[in-house]
């Protein structure tokens, strides 16, 4: 443990208690630069502040697909609307404020769907676009910022480094939430709650050990990139 690991904290007395420190030792959760740009706005709070975290949040959701100037003022307008209406010049009344433009946000049908700009025809997708399927073949999810970066820099039409993507994109824990989510629809394991089983084994992990086995078997597979005909004769 380093000395950048350790944060002391004077607490004081509590009912009686006496606490001199707290140590939380690390590596600290990292929550990510929307939280971090949240809270900067306890600092500063202007108007410009305010649309760059809209925008950055906006691009985000809508996968790095564009964002229209008008549809960002627009979200600025109902911000400065809430602000009026209800004046409360600290950060929970800012967050307050933000709301309903995030909310607007999250269920504008560009973050509810993936829309190609090139899908009314046939043709070769942007690296952009690729990045966005791709994520969402393997993690289920939109892509992270190292596959954003390699698209935005052209640099995923290199065989090699999509290989290398794919790599460690299956290696990561949100491949492997997919592939249970995946397997488990497949082979409709909704319906094994249905099931009867002894009530002995009700007692123990029976049940949830019992059905999380097909997927830990599927994941194996992938991790390890076995035969597929082996994988559906043993499943």
């Amino acid at each position: 443990m380093c000395s950048s690991d350790l944060i002391r904290i004077e607490v004081g007395r509590v009912k009686g208690a006496r606490f001199i420190e707290q140590e939380i030792v690390g590596p600290l959760l990292d929550y990510g630069d929307f939280r971090n740009q949240m809270i900067g706005l306890a600092k500063s709070s202007s108007d410009s502040d305010v649309k760059s975290v809209l925008r950055k949040f906006a691009e985000k959701a809508f996968r790095g697909q564009g964002l229209d100037v008008t549809y960002l003022e627009g979200l600025m307008s109902i911000y400065k609307k809430q602000a009026i209406s209800k004046p409360k010049h600290n950060l929970r009344g800012i967050h307050n404020y933000l709301v309903e433009p995030l909310a607007i946000i999250l269920s504008s049908p560009s973050f509810l769907y993936i829309k190609e700009k090139g899908s009314e025809k046939t043709g070769k997708l942007t690296q952009n676009e690729y990045a966005i399927r791709l994520a969402n073949f393997l993690w289920s999810a939109p892509p992270d910022d190292e596959l954003y970066n390699l698209a935005k820099a052209g640099k995923l039409d290199d065989s090699k480094i999509r290989k290398q993507q794919m790599q460690r994109m299956l290696r990561s824990d949100k491949a492997k939430s997919s592939q249970s989510s995946f397997i488990n629809q497949w082979l409709g394991m909704n319906r094994y709650d249905e099931t009867d089983i002894p009530e002995y084994k009700l007692k123990s992990d029976f049940r949830v050990s019992a059905r999380q086995e097909p997927a830990e078997y599927f994941k194996y597979m992938i991790q390890n990139n076995r035969p597929v005909d082996r994988k559906s004769t043993r499943l």
